[in-house]
């Protein structure tokens, strides 16, 4: 499943690093980065992280080490909460970056 777009940004991809994105404010689909914490923040055990009642918050632990990695880098992370994008861009491993990442700008 998924697509093929490398096929497609051939001509045009490049690497993206941190340093590339310093004081730069980016988007972030939010939906789909809490999804991937969800998916991929376990215990050892297999389970998701929870707090002392149950609740599951491997997307809490997950969202709050990220935007400390991006602060750190002096990368202004923008959470973007829109259900049109999450229904319509499916995100499959090495592409995750290509697609969250949906534009950034200077913040100056």
């Amino acid at each position: 499943m998924g697509v093929k777009i490398n096929e497609l940004v051939n001509e045009v991809k490049r690497t993206i690093t941190f340093e590339n994105l310093f004081k730069k404010s980016i988007a972030i689909d939010a939906f789909n980065t809490i999804y991937q914490f969800l998916a991929i923040i376990r215990q050892r055990d297999g389970t998701p992280l929870k707090d002392f009642q149950g609740n599951i918050t491997s997307h809490l632990s997950g969202l709050f080490y990220r935007t400390i990695n991006f602060l750190e880098h002096n990368i202004k992370p923008i959470s973007i909460f829109l259900p049109f994008l999450s229904t319509s861009i499916y995100i499959y491993d090495t592409t995750y970056i290509i697609c969250t990442i949906l534009f950034f700008r200077s913040s100056s």
